[in-house]
C-alpha cells in the first residue's frame, strides 16, 4: 500500500472515530438536558415528604402570597412566589431547587425552617423547570443569572434588606457560582449549599460509571459531551465548577451534605468547604442520601442553619 492510501485511509479512520465520538456525545447530552423531564419529584413523593416533615400546608397557605413573572436576560420569563411574613418584615430567603423538580414540589419543603425564622420566603422554578421557560437546563452556568435576576428584584423591593439563599443539589451549584461572580456586589448576606456539587466535570466522571464506561474513555466521551453541550447550549463543562472560584468568596456559607450520598459524593462539600475562607461552616448529615439530609433528621437541619444564623445580629 502506497504512502498516499494510507493518509487517505488514516483520514477516513480518523473521521470515523470522531463522527463516532460525536454522536455519543449527543446522545449523553440528550441524557442530561432530558433529566429534568423525568418528574423525579412525584406528588406520592411529595405527600410522602409532607409525612415525614410534618409540613402543615394550612398554615402556610394562611400567609399571603404573591405570583410572579419576571423577565430573565434570556427572554423567557421567571416563574416565582413570594410568601410575605405576617408581620412586614425586610428579611428574605430564596429557596432554589435541584434538577427534575420546580418549587412547588421541591423547594417548598425548606420553607417552614425559614419562616419560622421570621424570613419572607421567595420560591421559582429554574430555567426549563416548572413554569419557567428557557431552551435547557445548564447545571448552573445560566441559571446562576436567573437567581441574579430574582436577587436584584428583591433589593428594589427591600433596599436595606437582609437576603439569604438557600440551594439544594444543581441549585447549590447554582447559589456557589452566583456567590462567586457577584461577590463584590454584597447583595447576598449569606448561602446555604444543600449537596451541592464541586465541578460538572468530575460529577460526570463519576457517574458516567453508571454507563459501565471504563476510567480510560471518560476522559475522551467527556470532552466530546462538553464540545457539544458549548455547540448545542453555549457553555463547556469545565465552565459550571463552584469550586473553582470558591477561594474568592467572602459572603458566609453553610455547607449541608448526607454522609451516604452516592449520587454527588460528600467529599465535594468537604472540598468546597475546605477551600472557602472566611465564615463558613459544615453539616455533616448522617446516613442521608442526596438531597435527604432534611428529611433524615429535621431537627439537626433546622439547629444547623440556626447556629449558622445566630452569629448574624439581624437572625
Amino acid at each position: 500500500m502506497n504512502k498516499k492510501k494510507i493518509i487517505k485511509y488514516g483520514i477516513i479512520v480518523i473521521l470515523l472515530v470522531n463522527l463516532i465520538f460525536i454522536a455519543v456525545g449527543n446522545y449523553f447530552y440528550s441524557i442530561i438536558m432530558d433529566f429534568n423531564k423525568k418528574n423525579l419529584y412525584t406528588k406520592d413523593r411529595y405527600k410522602q415528604e409532607i409525612q415525614e416533615l410534618k409540613i402543615n400546608n394550612q398554615e402556610l397557605e394562611k400567609l399571603k402570597a404573591e405570583g410572579l413573572l419576571l423577565d430573565s436576560a434570556f427572554a423567557y420569563k421567571i416563574n416565582a412566589k413570594l410568601y410575605l411574613q405576617p408581620q412586614a418584615t425586610t428579611k428574605t430567603v430564596i429557596l432554589v431547587h435541584g434538577n427534575g423538580k420546580d418549587h412547588k414540589w421541591s423547594a417548598m419543603k425548606y420553607a417552614p425552617i425559614f419562616l419560622r425564622q421570621g424570613f419572607n420566603v421567595l420560591v421559582y422554578d429554574s430555567r426549563n423547570h416548572g413554569q419557567t421557560g428557557g431552551y435547557n437546563p445548564s447545571y448552573g452556568f445560566y441559571e446562576q443569572e436567573d437567581l441574579q435576576t430574582i436577587v436584584e428584584f428583591l433589593q428594589k423591593r427591600y433596599p436595606q434588606g437582609k437576603l439569604g439563599v438557600h440551594g439544594e443539589s444543581m441549585g447549590a451549584a447554582t447559589a456557589l457560582m452566583h456567590a462567586a461572580k457577584y461577590a463584590n456586589t454584597k447583595q447576598v448576606d449569606f448561602y446555604i449549599a444543600d449537596c451541592a456539587y464541586s465541578d460538572l466535570y468530575d460529577l460526570y466522571y463519576l457517574r458516567s460509571a453508571d454507563y459501565s464506561i471504563p476510567p480510560i474513555l471518560r476522559p475522551v466521551i467527556l470532552n466530546y459531551l462538553s464540545l457539544v453541550c458549548k455547540t448545542r447550549s453555549g457553555f463547556w463543562l469545565s465552565e459550571v465548577s463552584p469550586k473553582a472560584n470558591i477561594a474568592d468568596i467572602e459572603t458566609p456559607i453553610l455547607f449541608i451534605h448526607g454522609s451516604k450520598d452516592d449520587f454527588v459524593p460528600t467529599e465535594m462539600s468537604t472540598v468546597l468547604f475546605n477551600e472557602k475562607k472566611g465564615i463558613k461552616a459544615i453539616y455533616y448529615a448522617q446516613g442521608a442520601e442526596h438531597a435527604r439530609a432534611l428529611n433524615v433528621d429535621l431537627q439537626l437541619y433546622q439547629e444547623a442553619i440556626n447556629n449558622f444564623l445566630v452569629q448574624f445580629d439581624w437572625q
